[in-house]
């Protein structure tokens, strides 16, 4: 059994012995798979490249190891072609090679002679191209942090696979970010190798990236840059009520702080917006049923405030707002009437001469704040007077007043008064559901 190792052994020991032989030499794969033809270019070829060996264990010859590589580029007839420089075996499976300038611009196949004489070829491996038409990539300069809606320059550059610039590229380009709302304010392009364009960004983001891609469909991204909100420049009041019923809760007031481009901005934790007001009956809550009193709104993180008003009394007068580091803001405000809850003479008693006429009297429908306001519809008004009392409804009583009524929209009623005998005389007045007023006059002689 062990005859047949001792003889292959003994063999061995006869004198130098050529390595067995192996296989066509395998090409895998070139990197750069092109380059431009007026300079040289480096190429790294893989496969399955080993150098001849041969060992002398008599010693009388030397041992040796050949790592004697040749390769060429050919296009059509493989024994014709453009001859390889400076070729290497650099590694296990690796070649180093130089194509030298001037290749014709084309597709080549790859031809690797091994030491031992055999060749492998790799069809289509490598294109030479002009230097106009030899961009291998593209590469975006790195972007710093910007603020939303702020432009900002973006730089690209084509490079071929030496990593120059390829100066004689023209193309249309597209600008891309990751938040889907980036604007270039001119189309941009390609000129000469190089893209320079004005861009802005209107959305924030911690990680955003921008993409360039040119009209081959060759692209690049940017590294990671931060778009922060920015600073704002103007508060604005977003949304108001038209107008503000006395005595009620208001509909909700929307403050909102803006950027020059009108976006939200980049706002402090904790600000607020300080409520002031003309009127002295307006308050300023937090809640809709105006029961939590404020003096200031906060802002949220979007800049963003809101607050509800609440009055006692009608009138008009101004909203002033005010917020650190922009221009504080006046707001017109009306306070209209509150619904009609009684009745009450406006104008005070007088003193009327026995036989001459009074003054305007004026009889209303009030608030809980005691001025004037409207009723719901038609409301008949029943007036009792004393028989010495006699009501007129012009000026020189000389036209007898009727029957009177308040309206939606005549909450004020005017009438006359004329005595016919001296003393206190009471005229009185009641509306259903307002409940009942009088008035005082004193004739005299």
């Amino acid at each position: 059994m062990r005859r047949p190792l001792t003889v292959a052994f003994a063999a061995l020991l006869l004198g130098a012995c050529p390595e067995a032989p192996r296989s066509t030499p395998a090409l895998l794969a070139v990197e750069p798979a092109s380059g431009p033809n007026d300079v040289r270019v480096e190429l790294e070829v893989r496969g399955d490249f080993e150098p001849a060996t041969r060992v002398d264990f008599e010693g009388g010859s030397t041992s040796t190891l050949d790592g004697r590589f040749q390769a060429r580029l050919f296009s059509g007839n493989a024994g014709e072609g453009i001859d390889l420089e400076e070729v290497a075996l650099v590694g296990k499976g690796t070649l180093r090679a130089v194509v030298p300038a001037g290749a014709p611009e084309r597709r080549y196949s790859l031809q690797v002679l091994d030491p031992r004489g055999r060749s492998g070829t790799l069809e289509k491996a490598y294109r030479a191209l002009s230097p106009a038409n030899s961009v291998a990539r593209l590469l975006v300069a790195p972007i710093s942090a910007q603020l939303v809606g702020v432009p900002f320059t973006v730089t690209a550059s084509a490079i071929d696979s030496t990593g120059r610039v390829v100066e004689g590229f023209e193309a249309e380009a597209r600008l891309s970010d990751a938040t889907g709302t980036l604007a270039a304010q001119a189309p941009p392009r390609f000129s000469g190798g190089r893209l320079t364009a004005s861009v802005s960004v209107d959305a924030p983001a911690d990680s955003n990236v921008l993409l360039v891609e040119d009209s081959e469909g060759r692209s690049a991204a940017s590294r990671t840059f931060a778009t922060a909100p920015a600073l704002p420049v103007a508060l604005r009041v977003a949304s108001a009520p038209p107008s503000v019923q006395a005595g009620a809760c208001s509909e909700e007031f929307v403050l909102r702080l803006e950027d020059a481009g009108g976006r939200p901005p980049e706002v402090p934790v904790g600000a607020t917006v300080q409520l002031r007001a003309s009127l002295p009956e307006l308050g300023f809550f937090v809640d809709a049923a105006c029961r939590r009193p404020v003096g200031e709104a906060t802002l949220s993180s979007a800049g963003v405030a809101t607050f509800h008003a609440l009055s006692s009394r009608s009138g008009t007068g101004l909203l002033r707002l005010a917020a650190e580091a922009v221009p504080a803001v006046e707001h017109p405000v009306a306070v209209r009437p509150g619904a009609a809850s009684g009745l009450a003479f406006l104008t005070p008693s007088q003193r009327v001469r026995v036989g001459g006429c009074s003054q305007t009297v004026e009889l209303a429908s009030v608030g809980g704040d005691g001025l004037p306001a409207p009723v719901a519809g038609h409301l008949p008004l029943r007036l009792a007077a004393p028989a010495d009392l006699l009501l007129f409804v012009d000026a020189a009583c000389s036209i007898p007043s009727g029957s009177l009524s308040l309206e939606a929209d005549a909450a004020v009623r005017t009438l006359y008064v004329s005595p016919r005998a001296e003393g206190l005389l009471v005229l009185a007045a009641q509306a259903q559901g307002l409940g009942v007023a009088s008035e005082a006059f004193l004739a005299v002689p």
